[in-house]
């Protein structure tokens, strides 16, 4: 451990400043050399220098290029190295980095540098000019049809500027300015705890976690006197609400028909809150054991998909690839779910991808009714922890699928039942939150075979089954053996 501390000291490899240059682009990194150039903003030769040493490392950064050593000869060719030195220095250019970053997001909001530029205008008392800039920019506001709360903030901050400016006259005009400042504020606060509350009870539906608001009674009054009843985005929240308290088919389907024929005008926070909120109605129903309810599921994920709501920050969570998969190969569409896995495992997180692609794909050939592919798929990679169960006991169902058409594979099927039983029990002897319901599912499907193998009745089998199913409230795939107990 003392070695690799030594050598990450003696490395920028793991400073903020190569984690701040490794989230820039192609085009973004060539534009920042022409931001350290500027004179406006770096005079600084060696800043100039360090760029340049960086530039072939990108977007690697190679641990060989960036000792310490290395890095000050380049910068200061002339000088003794000086290691507290190089640190200021670098930290020179994190700030310069830092504001590169600003002006590029103030470049995605056009508002926000007009906002500036009125401020300016405001600080040095050029009040005509001010106060005209300000109401083209409330007026432009205004025209908006769809009313966030981020709308209300910026016609907030700007009447609050002008209210309060000293410059500014005190005639009825300025009470008109007061009377929208107030009705602005009012309306941010409302849609603001709608939304939030919204958030809230979607954790409660997912995580059983008691979230609890004191003021949603004075929410709930504020919208009854209808003040915000044209307003789109106060309909959507309270849509959502609707049915995360009261879920019915009614208030589900009402939600989905408003939230898809407004979808593209939300900004992008607004559509994950609507676009996971919804979802979790049809994936509840499939928890419940409607299986109508998963081509449902499928079409929201693919609506998502198009939209771009399930990859936030080039990253898709595990459950969101996994549940793609698993309904794509319910709705038999194997095609275009073998495109999904290609097209989208790259926005897995590096330390699961392998696991999770080989599983899903394996899972796919299962689906497809090739069973010796799912088996050699499977087998041939050492899962980690977290599908190391689901893995080989998605060997042993498709072993058992075999064994039904081919009842020379019972030895095989027995093996590889006995071989995993050993390994869950002594898994027993430390906590793992599938472990009880996989080895349910495992001694069900080792009696099931054992019986049809002896040449038990299928009647009488059937029977034992399905009380087996009924005495275990965990049972990993359950709706799988219910299905071949339904078949025998």
């Amino acid at each position: 451990m003392d070695g690799l501390k030594t050598s990450q000291k003696n490395s920028l490899l793991n400073s903020r400043l190569i984690r701040l240059l490794s989230t820039l682009n192609e085009q973004e990194f060539r534009r920042l050399g022409k931001f350290v150039r500027s004179p406006f903003y770096n005079y600084s030769q060696p800043i100039i220098r360090l760029y340049e040493h960086l530039k072939p490392y990108y977007p690697a950064f190679e641990a060989k290029g960036l000792q310490q050593q290395r890095v000050w000869k380049k910068v200061f060719p002339k000088e003794a190295f000086h290691a507290d030195k190089l640190w200021r220095f670098l930290a020179k250019m994190n700030r310069l980095v830092e504001r590169f970053l600003a002006v590029l997001e103030m470049e995605r909001e056009e508002e926000t540098e007009q906002r500036f530029y009125i401020r300016a205008l405001g600080r040095r008392n050029l009040f005509a000019d001010f106060e005209k800039a300000t109401q083209q920019l409330l007026q432009k506001k205004q025209v908006l049809g769809f009313r966030d709360p981020s709308y209300y903030v910026g016609r907030i901050q700007l009447l609050e500027a002008l209210f309060f400016h000293p410059l500014i006259k005190r005639d009825k005009d300025q009470e008109a300015l007061l009377n929208e400042l107030s009705e602005g504020l009012d309306n941010y606060f409302i849609l603001s705890k709608l939304r939030v509350n919204c958030v809230m009870k979607n954790r409660d539906q997912v995580r059983s976690t008691d979230y609890t608001s004191q003021v949603m009674d004075i929410v709930d009054g504020y919208l009854a006197t209808g003040v915000l009843d044209d307003n789109l985005w106060q309909q959507l929240y309270s849509s959502l609400r609707r049915l995360q308290f009261s879920p019915s088919v009614a208030h589900y389907q009402s939600f989905k028909a408003l939230l898809f024929e407004h979808l593209d005008e939300l900004r992008s926070t607004d559509q994950r809150i609507f676009f996971y909120g919804g979802l979790n109605y049809p994936i509840r129903q499939i928890n419940a054991g409607d299986a109508v309810y998963y081509k449902e599921a499928f079409y929201w994920y693919k609506r998502g998909l198009k939209v771009g709501l399930t990859v936030n920050n080039n990253r898709m969570s595990a459950v969101t690839f996994s549940n793609i998969i698993l309904l794509g190969c319910r709705d038999q569409d194997f095609e275009w779910t073998n495109h999904f896995i290609e097209d989208y495992q790259k926005y897995l997180d590096e330390s699961i991808r392998q696991d999770m692609v080989l599983y899903n794909r394996g899972q796919l050939y299962f689906y497809q009714k090739d069973f010796e592919a799912t088996i050699a798929c499977l087998s041939a990679h050492n899962f980690k922890q977290s599908h190391f169960m689901r893995s080989r006991l998605m060997i042993i169902r498709a072993t058992y699928e075999l064994f039904l058409n081919t009842p020379s594979h019972y030895n095989l099927l027995m093996t590889r039942i006995n071989t995993f039983e050993k390994y869950l029990y002594r898994r027993q002897r430390s906590y793992h939150p599938n472990l009880e319901s996989c080895i349910n599912a495992t001694k069900i499907i080792k009696g099931i075979s054992t019986r049809i193998f002896g040449g038990e009745l299928k009647s009488r089998i059937k029977k034992w089954a399905r009380e087996a199913l009924e005495a275990e409230q965990k049972v990993m795939v359950r709706e799988w053996l219910e299905q071949k107990v339904a078949t025998l």
